[in-house]
């Protein structure tokens, strides 16, 4: 794969699957700003989930996520809303698509 796309070569164990599929997407990919949308979700929601894979398990987990979003919001895309409930996500995804 690394062949096909070399920019993955400095990525190679750094980065989560959803990041580089974020890069490749859209950050690294203008031309894409606008089939993109973003939507955060609040953190006290992700806690109460109580599972794992809701929150970062380790300091630098929740430093990476920080940065990746820092660089999502910083990037002139457009970041929708911040949501706390699953449900309301499924509505406005939908009125967005419209």
């Amino acid at each position: 794969m690394i062949e096909h796309e070399p920019w993955l070569k400095g990525q190679l164990g750094g980065v989560s699957v959803t990041e580089l599929e974020i890069l490749h997407g859209v950050l690294n990919n203008p031309a894409m700003a606008e089939r993109a949308f973003f939507y955060v979700r609040v953190q006290a929601w992700s806690v109460c989930q109580g599972e794992s894979g809701f929150t970062s398990e380790t300091p630098e987990e929740e430093a990476k996520i920080a940065d990746l979003k820092q660089r999502i919001r910083t990037s002139d895309l457009p970041v929708v809303a911040t949501y706390s409930n699953v449900n309301w996500i499924s509505t406005i995804s939908l009125s967005s698509s419209n």
